[in-house]
């Protein structure tokens, strides 16, 4: 998929989201490795999905059951940056002359593409390419491939390759919070350049690890690491080289530092080539099932082919992540997750990548225990709520009218859980624990109706239902009816369970009816 080269600030700014590298663990914005021009407004980020800091909220006027504080996805440390010195002249947007760009996301190959072809200030004419990769394979694995070329003279070349852990949020997605990933650790190891990072009140920590396949000299920084390589390239000769960079974080790594660099020996020993025919493989098998045909409209084809690898870029791979609302091209939302994964995303995951829907279903098994502790502050005796804006299982929203009041997206969950079901017959998921979130959600709507004085009807009020510019109504459609469905699948697959393994059934029963 092509896109318009421009190096106009504000579609720089739009090319940034739409060309991220993203494998549902990590995302990489789109930026130049170089930077641009001084004055040049960039979102430069990467992203570790579900890895976060707890913020405090405000409120106008604080209420028992509000949320006092929030998760926030953070910019964590950048590997990106590669700058390329031509006899000292700095490639670069607002130096010498940009002849030819082409930018590309290659959705079969899964790399994002960048081919330049610059004139130095010196004269000199070059051409570079780069191919930039977050594997699927290899969810922690962040690749460049970067390729210079010396058109019409003998040049010297400078490359200098940092990881760099001096880092924030936006401050225009950060209301003050900008400043939140405090680097602890910096070091270079066996030819390897390690920073370890953490936050101070989520208790969480990262690593990332950064090689080449070329020698380096290392200069380490208090918050950084950057790496030196000088070249001399005849009329007509190129030089290529790879950056690799591992991340690795605490929810999955007890130790950051020891994964990363593990995670980073095996991508050396294996090669830039074998990822990158990884990543087709697997991409292959997932276009087997998930391409879908559009005859006579090639836009129509080429804007759904884009949607859906967006899909499997954002979604997350393990039970303790899941797809955050804005994906992981940015920090809108403060990439926070929402009911839109379940009823939008995740029947797409059911039918063509049941792996990821598990996973993704999983996530609300993950945060089961506090959704329990939102129905507790909400008043019920028992039961789950499932929160409207999260990461890590607890309610980030400020707004109760359009936030806490969405009752309905216990019933979203559960129908994702029922669907995965109905479509892939997966009993052992349901008794491992997808029926656990079905029944605890269920358990709510006898807290939150009640039955009709005059007509003796069940009854849902004071609710919104998914159009958050009507909040706080009473019998809303959408709600009643996914509560009535929610609470007969809940019924029915009590059945199904009981009668394919009565044992763990009853193990299940137990565990869900003794714990309030």
């Amino acid at each position: 998929m092509k896109f318009q080269a421009s190096t106009d600030n504000q579609t720089l700014l739009v090319q940034e989201s739409l060309l991220s590298t993203a494998n549902g663990y990590i995302g990489i914005r789109g930026n130049f490795e170089e930077g641009y021009g001084m004055g040049d407004e960039t979102i430069r980020g990467t992203y570790i999905n579900a890895f976060h800091e707890v913020v405090d909220l405000a409120h106008g006027e604080p209420v028992c059951g509000f949320p006092q504080t929030a998760q926030k996805m953070l910019n964590v440390v950048d590997g990106q940056t590669i700058r390329i010195k031509v006899d000292g002249d700095l490639f670069s947007l607002d130096q010498g002359r940009i002849l030819e760009v082409d930018r590309e996301l290659d959705l079969e190959k899964g790399v994002a593409v960048r081919s330049v072809r610059w004139r130095s200030p010196k004269g000199h004419e070059m051409e570079f390419l780069i191919h930039r990769m977050t594997s699927f394979v290899q969810k922690e694995l962040f690749l460049i491939d970067y390729s210079i070329r010396s058109v019409d003279d003998k040049v010297e070349i400078q490359i200098e390759s940092t990881l760099d852990g001096d880092v924030q949020n936006h401050p225009g997605a950060s209301s003050g919070q900008a400043k939140l990933l405090h680097v602890r650790e910096v070091r270079v190891e066996d030819k390897k350049a390690v920073i370890r990072a953490d936050v101070e009140r989520a208790g969480l920590s990262m690593a990332a690890a950064m090689a080449h396949d070329v020698p380096m000299s290392y200069r380490v920084g208090e918050q950084a690491v950057e790496g030196i390589h000088r070249i001399v390239l005849g009329q007509g000769e190129s030089f290529r080289f790879s950056k690799y960079v591992a991340y690795a974080d605490s929810l999955r790594h007890p130790e950051p530092v020891a994964a990363a660099l593990e995670i980073l020996e095996e991508a050396l020993s294996r090669g830039s080539g074998h990822w990158h025919q990884a990543q087709e493989a697997y991409l292959a098998d997932f276009w087997r099932h998930a391409a879908v045909r559009i005859d006579g409209n090639p836009d129509a084809q080429e804007a759904v082919a884009f949607s859906t690898y967006q899909l499997l870029s954002s979604a997350g791979k393990d039970p303790h992540s899941s797809l955050p609302a804005k994906g992981l091209t940015g920090e809108g939302n403060g990439g926070q997750y929402s009911w839109d994964t379940e009823i939008f995303a995740l029947p797409v995951f059911t039918l063509v990548k049941p792996d990821v829907a598990r996973n993704l279903l999983a996530f609300r098994h993950t945060g089961l225990d506090a959704a329990k502790e939102e129905a507790r502050l909400l008043g019920h005796a028992k039961g789950a709520k499932i929160p409207w804006r999260t990461i890590s299982g607890s309610e980030c929203s400020t707004c109760f009218p359009a936030g806490q009041a969405q009752y309905h997206i216990n019933a979203d969950v559960a129908y994702a859980h029922i669907q995965h079901h109905l479509h892939q017959g997966d009993v052992e998921f349901l008794l491992q624990t997808g029926y656990e979130v079905v029944l605890e959600t269920a358990r709510l709507w006898m807290e939150t109706g009640h039955f009709g004085a005059s007509d003796g009807k069940f009854r849902i009020d004071a609710v919104t239902g998914p159009d958050e510019y009507t909040a706080l109504v009473d019998n809303n459609y959408f709600t009643n009816a996914m509560a009535q469905y929610h609470l007969h699948w809940t019924a029915k697959l009590a059945g199904i369970l009981r009668e394919a393994d009565g044992e763990r059934w009853e193990i299940i029963l137990s565990c869900c009816t003794t714990i309030p």
